[in-house]
Parts: structure tokens; sequence; C-alpha cells
């Protein structure tokens, strides 16, 4: 699988997640999926490569952090 694949599978992965948690209440499908996709694409970067697996697992979980922290930040809760 190429690199392009693996990162358009995390980026879906991160994007359901926060729509989980932004959009939709509780812990439904799109969690589910975008768990298994962000597991995937960092399954398919470990068997590209064990250096290109450690750097992809490094960037989704900061960007995961970073979108999480700064979605968390402007105030979306007020509208809930």
């Amino acid at each position: 699988m190429s690199l392009t694949a693996i990162i358009l599978l995390i980026l879906l992965g991160i994007i359901l997640l926060l729509l989980e948690i932004l959009v939709i209440p509780g812990v439904g499908i799109s969690a589910i999926i975008g768990v298994g996709l962000m597991l995937l694409g960092i399954y398919f970067a470990y068997s590209i490569d064990r250096n290109t697996g450690h750097l992809i697992f490094a960037g989704t979980f900061l960007a995961y952090v970073a979108l999480g922290g700064l979605s968390l930040r402007v105030k979306t809760w007020d509208r809930v």
C-alpha cells in the first residue's frame, strides 16, 4: 500500500473520531470505524518499514492530540 493511501486512512480515521466527539453523542459506529481506520493505517505503515511505522504512529498520535485539544479549545462545548 502506498504512503498516500496510508495517510488518507489515518486522516479519515481522525475526522471520524472528531466527528464522534464533537457532533454525535456517545460511543457509536463512527468512533469504532475511526479507530479501526487509524489502526489499519498504522499497521500498513509498519508493513512498509519499521522506521516509517514509527514516524506514522508518532504523527498520528500528535495530530489527534493537537486536533482534539484545538476542537475543545474553541468553545465547542458552549454550543452543546
